[in-house]
């Protein structure tokens, strides 16, 4: 789902997504605690009912940000402590850069294009060209943002391209489903 969402680039409501997609492969059981009433929400808790050993990285991650360091059968967490955990969004912090790392070198997904890349700098450099004889402020600007986009411009695979377009089509379907 983590995958998914950074292929799709729409990374909203990934972390929800991804933890009822743990529950749905029955690693993880959802707690309704409290009812929802008329002046408060309801409350839920999360509990691992599976080994997570078998789970991919981002997946695991998850799972350790969300539980600490008791991420084994049986743990329990409330889901309200979430809300005022600044620990919670500590560990969560690293978790995009790792997915953007596994997407280029353990699944193959993006891919640096030398040749979108080196389009990117010969634009770069006209555009700079030009604010530097026009000496427009805004113009430099842009020159500069194109130049540091050529370098860090990681494209999608074929792989990567098939996955998205699958991934838009199932998106239309359940859209128009």
């Amino acid at each position: 789902v983590t995958v998914a969402a950074e292929v799709i680039d729409s990374p909203k409501a990934t972390m929800t997504a991804q933890i009822l997609d743990l529950a749905v492969r029955h690693y993880i059981k959802i707690v309704q605690t409290k009812d929802k009433s008329l002046f408060r929400s309801a409350e839920y808790d999360l509990v691992i009912i599976r080994t997570i050993g078998d789970l991919r990285w981002e997946e695991q991650e998850l799972l350790r940000d969300l539980f600490g360091d008791t991420v084994e059968v049986g743990s329990k967490m409330s889901m309200k402590t979430l809300r005022s955990s600044t620990s919670f969004y500590t560990r969560v912090q690293d978790n995009a850069s790792g997915v953007t790392t596994r997407l280029r070198d353990e699944y193959g997904l993006r891919m640096k294009n030398e040749s979108q890349r080196g389009w990117f700098r010969k634009l770069g450099t006209i555009l700079l060209v030009v604010a530097i004889l026009t000496l427009s402020p805004f113009m430099f600007v842009v020159a500069i943002l194109t130049l540091i986009l050529s370098f860090t411009l990681w494209s999608l695979t074929d792989r990567g391209v098939d996955l998205r377009r699958y991934l838009l089509g199932l998106r239309d379907y359940i859209e128009v489903a």
